[in-house]
């Protein structure tokens, strides 16, 4: 009987990235918790979705008789407010609901920052949640990373914001703080390997990178690597609250989102304590290896979901329908193919040649996926806007299933966003439908 592994907060950045790592593996059964599962891409016999809310403990689905390995990857940082209230009783809920199962380890990846440190708010939730795990008399097994290096991961994103956007830089002084960042797949690589490892029972592990260097240099060597050339100016007069608003008005982040990381910026996040090479061994890649990496998975992978906006429709499909597949690969390629409202798509169209768009006129979506078996088509948007743009079809219990998503470039992405807004409610839903039901 292979190994059992429960995955809650399925749906982000690393939960994702988990999913993908262990999904095709023969002798592992994954059981991913949702809130919602229409925000988890991953279609497998080895997958098991359970919908469920840990806020809310009558929601929570019934668990396997035995765990090898439960997942803790639940935060609540982008909500602002009383996040850390409510990440502790999300935390006091999972024990409870994970003791009805015979749970060998409990995995929480925590994040970095000294014992003797004026922790932010953001770490001393943290904090408390290792505090519920290790009072609730479960097996755990704690990992506090820094700065992940990844797609979605929202440290990797805003760095990849600025420096694809701001050719000088105004920056707070926090910049010359220090920090030890991780490539996703070292994440990964330590998330399983201490999975029902003896020695890593009831301990806490800290982890990072071959290099500690400050947030500058960062900014800086991510632009060396992306081939531009950027000026970096820190003042001292930018609080925190200021830094929140900045890093909010040019990148695709929330602000609440913004403020949490901000503050927890003001803590140098390196690692002290390097006692889990002597039980897991690894070389981890440099920084620049971590964003080669990166930049690979996001050109392999699929739609975004960090600071991303999104517009979902579906209509039922016919069965018979032999051509449906036909349509969506060549979906805008040609006058008339875009099934609805082909006059909007002529005006936009026309309005990014008019900027010198792509000089095809009807071909302005690359296919970046494409699974038949799977029922799974990604296009890229190639015309010009203030962001990037995807659009994705699946085909899924007898529905086309669309959704568009828009990662914004700062504040005129999402201006562009919600000006065009009122034209997507009647867009979208009709040519989904079109899409669905034309015969030929």
């Amino acid at each position: 009987m292979g190994k059992r592994f429960l995955i809650t907060g399925a749906s982000g950045s690393i939960g994702k990235a988990l999913i993908g790592f262990l999904k095709d593996k023969e002798d592992i059964e994954l059981y991913c918790l949702v809130r919602d599962p229409r925000k988890l891409p991953f279609r497998s016999n080895s997958i098991r979705i359970l919908v469920g809310d840990l806020l809310d403990p009558s929601s929570l689905p019934p668990l396997p008789q035995k765990l090898d390995a439960a997942y803790f990857f639940v935060h609540s940082m982008s909500e602002g407010g009383d996040f850390d209230l409510k990440e502790q009783q999300i935390a006091i809920n999972f024990c409870s609901w994970i003791k009805k199962s015979d749970v060998h380890q409990v995995i929480y990846l925590s994040g970095l920052g000294g014992e003797n440190d004026e922790l932010s708010k953001h770490l001393q939730s943290r904090r408390k949640v290792e505090q519920i795990f290790k009072e609730a008399d479960l097996p755990y097994t704690i990992l506090r990373a820094a700065i992940i290096l990844g797609p979605g991961s929202a440290s990797f994103e805003i760095i990849r914001d600025l420096v694809e956007h701001l050719p000088v830089m105004i920056t707070p002084k926090w910049v010359n703080n220090r920090s030890q960042p991780l490539a996703i797949s070292d994440v990964l690589f330590y998330l399983t390997e201490v999975a029902n490892h003896p020695d890593c029972i009831r301990r806490v592990f800290e982890i990072g990178g071959p290099e500690v260097i400050s947030y500058k240099e960062m900014l800086l060597r991510f632009a060396k690597y992306r081939g531009f050339r950027r000026l970096i100016i820190p003042v001292p007069f930018l609080t925190p609250k200021l830094s929140s608003y900045w890093i909010y008005f040019v990148t695709s982040t929330t602000f609440k989102l913004a403020q949490s990381l901000v503050l927890s910026l003001k803590n140098d996040t390196y690692v002290h304590d390097h006692s889990i090479q002597s039980i897991i061994p690894i070389k981890t890649k440099t920084f620049e290896e971590a964003c080669k990496e990166a930049f690979i998975q996001l050109e392999e992978g699929h739609a975004p979901t960090f600071g991303t906006l999104s517009f979902t429709a579906k209509a039922p499909l016919n069965i018979a329908d032999a051509n449906l597949w036909h349509r969506l690969k060549y979906f805008g390629k040609g006058q008339d193919r875009f099934y609805f409202m082909n006059w909007a798509w002529r005006i936009r169209i026309a309005i990014d040649y008019l900027f010198g768009g792509r000089k095809d006129f009807f071909d302005v979506w690359d296919i970046i996926i494409e699974d038949r078996e799977a029922g799974h088509i990604l296009l890229f948007a190639t015309m010009r806007m203030p962001g990037e743009a995807w659009l994705e079809f699946r085909i899924q219990d007898g529905f086309l299933h669309q959704k568009a998503v828009f990662r914004p470039k700062g504040v005129f992405g999402r201006l562009y966003w919600w000006i065009t807004y009122p034209i997507h409610l009647f867009l979208f839903p009709g040519m989904v439908k079109k899409l669905a039901t034309r015969s030929t």
